[in-house]
């Protein structure tokens, strides 16, 4: 198929989004059938020396990461070293959870699932180095969840599962159970991987996965970016939303702990050579990586994450997306938004990766993907759900203030005879779409509010975001 001159479309759809949400620099890749398809940048890696992005451009690819961590469990369990099966405390026995009796039951397939039953921890402050500027003086802050005795940096796993296991804290289940995302049960499972295989967790991956996929420019260590000549730089925004003031940060987000959970720096060439490990069933080139079978169950659908959507070892799966798979992964730290998208039954692979956090780049990546294969590119995949009837007292009984102890906050009042979500100050309508679900519009996106209740039929918590919230008030 001839697609010159076909972007138009997209490239002015592109311009506009990163326009209106004042992204620094944005690069966008798609290969179809393993061969370049698109290649775009949007902005500049350096907005001052007006340096244009490119796809050798080095960038963060934030949880993306969870990929390849999964990929090499993965590889592991090939060579029969470990079981997805097994009990975590075979290979971490200092793991602990204030739930004696089911951190025993936790599996390494429970944490690649984010099933464990671990809610969002205030842990990812002390794990990550220089990362975003954060007030800890507020009384509310997350941080406070930690004896200030322990508010110390963490530069082992082994401090790293001392402080989970002493947290005030109830695990949300029982293992396999509860859906919630865990960097830190991610960042443990780089800790079994060096334990299994001997090596540090960024040696064995370098090794066994970025080398033989051809990753040359992509690297856990900042200190191995800096003699690159072609890396962007990181942005960051003081204040909330796209409107607080932009400036560069000298220094990139790194953690030694968390690194499987989230801090690999590579490419739009590199991470779309790696996605093609997704799209063959584990071939790159001429070189097999995983097997087909290992694949198979790295994108099964382990795991309702979303009402449409499901989770498999550090993917999402929409097993009906437009008529076919899709298999993805966003990622988000300090300077970073990224996305990676593999439709395997139509050959098209894409990756986009910002410069800054909360760029819309999973949005940009699904308009590249409505283009490719002949839809508007604004198509919006979200099922027309019909409105769900609920009754005022039903309503009554969501109204209130959710936490997450990675800290963010929701807030769910009642304006007349609707719901509405206020989060990072942003307030939008709810519509109930079922039974203790509801659709909300948050800048631009579509995505779903869910509320979860006890035994007694009380709201004790909300889903969103792939998170669960506490209900506090």
């Amino acid at each position: 198929m001839d697609w010159k001159g076909r972007w138009d479309a997209f490239d002015t759809f592109a311009q506009d989004v990163t326009r209106e949400n004042r992204v620094p620099g944005v690069m966008i890749g798609a290969n179809l059938e393993g061969a370049k398809l698109y290649r775009n940048g949007f902005g500049y890696r350096d907005i001052d020396a007006r340096l244009a992005l490119t796809d050798d451009t080095m960038m963060g690819t934030g949880s993306v990461t969870k990929s390849v961590t999964a990929v090499a469990i993965m590889l592991l369990q090939e060579e029969s070293k470990l079981s997805v099966h097994d009990p975590v405390v075979t290979y971490l026995p200092e793991f602990r959870t204030p739930d004696r009796l089911h951190t025993g039951q936790i599996t390494i397939h429970h944490f690649m699932t984010h099933t464990s039953g671990l809610p969002p921890l205030p842990l990812e402050y002390l794990s990550a180095k220089w990362g975003i500027p954060t007030d800890f003086t507020a009384e509310d802050h997350p941080i406070h969840k930690i004896p200030k005795a322990d508010r110390k940096p963490l530069n082992t796993y082994g401090e790293l599962m001392e402080l989970i296991g002493t947290l005030d804290y109830q695990l949300l289940g029982p293992p396999g159970t509860e859906f919630s995302y865990s960097n830190e049960a991610y960042s443990l499972l780089g800790a079994i991987i060096e334990r299994v295989s001997g090596q540090p967790y960024d040696v064995f991956v370098t090794k066994r996965i970025l080398q033989p996929v051809g990753m040359d420019s992509s690297t856990f260590r900042v200190a191995d970016i800096k003699h690159r000549p072609d890396v962007t730089t990181v942005y960051h925004r003081r204040g909330n939303g796209s409107e607080g003031e932009l400036y560069a940060d000298p220094q990139w987000e790194e953690s030694t702990v968390g690194m499987a959970n989230g801090y690999l720096y590579s490419t739009v060439s590199d991470m779309l050579k790696f996605a093609e490990i997704f799209r063959t069933g584990g071939m790159v080139g001429n070189e097999r990586i995983l097997s087909e079978e290992s694949v198979a169950q790295m994108t099964a659908c382990h795991v309702t994450c979303d009402l449409d959507t499901f989770y498999g070892y550090g993917l999402e799966i929409t097993p009906d997306y437009y008529g076919t798979r899709l298999v993805e992964h966003g990622g988000s730290c300090k300077g970073v938004s990224a996305h990676l998208a593999i439709l395997p039954e139509r050959g098209i692979t894409a990756v986009g990766l910002a410069n800054i956090v909360g760029a819309p780049t999973s949005r940009l990546i699904h308009a590249l993907l409505n283009d490719v294969q002949g839809r508007a590119v604004d198509s919006d995949h979200c099922p027309a759900y019909e409105t769900h009837q609920v009754t005022e007292e039903t309503m009554q009984q969501y109204i209130g203030r959710y936490h997450s102890d990675e800290g963010a906050d929701l807030r769910v009042e009642l304006d007349g005879d609707t719901l509405t979500l206020e989060v990072r100050g942003f307030v939008c309508r709810l519509r109930p779409i079922a039974d203790d679900y509801f659709l909300a519009d948050v800048l631009g996106r579509r995505l779903n509010l869910g509320f979860v209740r006890n035994d007694m039929g009380h709201v004790v918590r909300a889903r969103f975001g792939f998170r669960q919230f506490h209900k506090v008030k």
